[in-house]
């Protein structure tokens, strides 16, 4: 049975073919009334957002969850503060800036320093617009998977030292597709996962006869052995590959996990039969966007990772070649040699010559697994306008990073699942998805699967979450009546959580009805209690009872919770810093002022090792 997930990657995908995997941003304060150019930009986007109000659109970029691209039209009035907050924004391709008179017009073109920005009348933007979006495409329909060159996710230079509730959005991003890579290259491979990958290459090539053959042949002749085979070969399979690896969505990259898996233990395979003796400097030509150039300019010893299979070279020649050297590049791109030296003492995701596995022999090519991750050594341009850009290989992340990565990895253990998926989509916060996949378990696993009390129990907690305490009732209701009696524990894990909904529920009303309006507005934090562990239990135990007013009894029981999860092996900073907020509130409520601040900075400090600043916790304790 194909996963009820692939229907939504199916739609993703459709999405992005429609000959646009790209959307038009119009900011205009009277773009209601401007129905000309309306007009004109829905004729040339299927999927046109139009703005008169400047902080929704730019929240509306900052928010946006797939990764296509950008084309951005501004009206003159709004660019003075809206181009400095948006202008390095990796995923604008390019900025239209619409002029009404020939002063606006005249002012602009001697003040626009930005790269990729471009000064129009109604008349010429059209014309400008659909030219980039025919420059685009041309770049984007390459005939090798060796002209591609996968996205990056940059870790900021400017946050090596800097805690993880200081991290921006890239970085997250960074940390995220290094962890989702992980997941899916430890989950075993089914005969289902080869049907998922050649569903979804059917929808998206349908009426495609040519591809459909070579769809029909990988059905029939795919074997793990031959993925480099297959990847290298000029078809459907990089293609689609490297366009699911560059949105970075886990429900794209699951889909695809055949390819991605098989491509990476076959490199690993590859790298360790050749003892590691490769060149130490290898190299890629490119032509890329002058944006992300100068992003990493500005990140000199930062880390970024490559977001796909990167080819590369040993000849200087032919990585001139790949970045047109001796040709022009049109305005808004730059020519770019990378120079990649390779340290064999540092242990990074495998890369090897492909020669002997490859559709397209070459002596010279070196593949790098995806998610490879490089140090920006420099940036520098030469006299011919070519910028060389040196990375070294980087097996170790910054040391925040570091903490952040093993922990989460040791959340997902050792034989990662569809169930492993869902809690890691949890985990960052992405309720839909993390219950599509828990949905999914429920529809494909039998009746009396070990899994389903743990899947009930979690789609409740994802309800809790979200603030329905009534759905996440039934929920755990329903975990109590499948799970066997055989596991008394999960059952009082279940018993737990459902009269912590109704506390939630019950706090909730009361807080609408403003009985709370003047008393002091204190925290008290439950844990989503999805596992065993029984330092959460005690400890929403406690906030139960605290809950009911009974601080006394709930202070033994946080006691016992935060004792449980001090000796844990694997220590988990938020679950701590959660159990010292709660006895730091009993000792407020009780007077303690000097206990409960001791506990309350506790708190803070454990939260704000592994936390964002946005995560709500760790936003609340703060603010409190």
């Amino acid at each position: 049975m194909i996963a009820e997930c692939d229907d939504t990657v199916l739609s993703l995908l459709h999405v992005t073919d429609n000959h646009q995997n790209f959307i038009g941003i119009w900011l205009d304060s009277s773009y209601k009334d401007n129905i000309h150019v309306f007009t004109q930009l829905t004729r040339i986007f299927n999927n046109l957002k139009s703005f008169d109000d400047a902080c929704e659109c730019i929240s509306y970029i900052v928010n946006l969850h797939t990764k296509q691209k950008i084309y951005f039209i501004i009206s003159s009035s709004f660019g003075r503060f809206v181009l400095p907050l948006i202008n390095k924004r990796s995923e604008i391709l390019f900025i239209y800036i619409i002029c009404q008179n020939a002063s606006e017009y005249d002012s602009w073109k001697e003040q626009a320093n930005y790269n990729r920005i471009f000064v129009y009348n109604d008349n010429l933007l059209y014309q400008k617009i659909l030219t980039d979006i025919a420059n685009q495409s041309t770049e984007e329909s390459c005939n090798s998977y060796k002209e591609i060159l996968p996205t990056i996710n940059l870790f900021s230079s400017s946050e090596k030292n800097c805690p993880i509730k200081n991290l921006k959005k890239n970085s997250i991003a960074f940390i995220c597709f290094q962890l989702i890579i992980e997941i899916l290259l430890r989950m075993s491979v089914t005969k289902n996962t080869k049907e998922t990958m050649i569903k979804a290459c059917k929808y998206f090539y349908q009426n495609d006869h040519e591809e459909e053959k070579y769809i029909s042949e990988f059905e029939s002749d795919y074997s793990s052995d031959k993925a480099i085979w297959w990847y290298t070969r000029p078809c459907f399979c990089y293609r689609l590959t490297n366009k699911v690896l560059n949105t970075q969505d886990p429900h794209w990259l699951y889909t695809f996990r055949l390819i991605i898996t098989d491509m990476h233990n076959q490199l690993l395979e590859l790298y360790e039969k050749s003892n590691h003796t490769l060149p130490k400097t290898i190299l890629r030509g490119k032509v890329m966007p002058s944006s992300v150039v100068h992003n990493l300019q500005e990140n000199i010893n930062g880390l970024i990772s490559i977001n796909g299979f990167l080819s590369a070279t040993t000849l200087n020649e032919i990585g001139y070649i790949y970045c047109s050297r001796d040709n022009p590049v049109r305005e808004g791109y730059e020519r770019v040699l990378f120079r990649l030296d390779v340290d064999d003492n540092i242990e990074t995701k495998p890369f090897a010559f492909i020669k002997d596995c490859s559709a397209i022999p070459d002596e010279n090519e070196v593949l790098f697994s995806a998610g490879t991750v490089w140090r920006i050594e420099s940036v520098k341009q030469d006299k011919e306008a070519l910028w060389h850009i040196r990375l070294s290989s980087s097996g170790e992340e910054n040391q925040r990073c570091v903490e952040l990565t093993n922990y989460l990895k040791e959340q997902i253990g050792d034989t990662p699942t569809l169930l492993t998926l869902g809690n890691f989509l949890s985990e960052i916060r992405d309720y839909v998805k993390a219950d599509t996949y828990y949905k999914i378990l429920l529809r494909e696993l039998p009746k009396n699967h070990k899994d389903i009390g743990a899947i009930y129990i979690n789609r409740g907690c994802l309800q809790c979450e979200q603030g329905a305490y009534d759905l996440a009732e039934c929920y755990f209701n329903m975990a109590i009546e499948t799970i066997g009696a055989e596991h008394p524990s999960s059952i009082l894990i279940a018993q737990c959580n459902i009269e912590m909904a109704r506390c939630e529920s019950a706090l909730t009303f009361e807080s609408s009805s403003d009985v709370l309006q003047n008393t002091v507005d204190l925290i008290t934090k439950s844990l989503s209690l999805n596992d065993l562990s029984l330092g959460k239990l005690y400890n929403n135990i406690g906030y139960i009872q605290y809950k009911k007013g009974q601080n006394e009894v709930a202070m033994k029981y946080y006691q016992q919770a935060l004792n449980i999860l001090l000796e844990s092996t694997n220590r988990n900073p938020i679950d701590l810093s959660a159990v010292y907020n709660n006895i730091g509130v009993v000792h407020f409520k009780a007077q303690c002022y000097d206990d409960a601040k001791k506990h309350f900075q506790l708190a803070i400090e454990s939260g704000l090792l592994l936390l964002s600043l946005t995560h709500p916790l760790d936003y609340r304790l703060c603010k409190k």
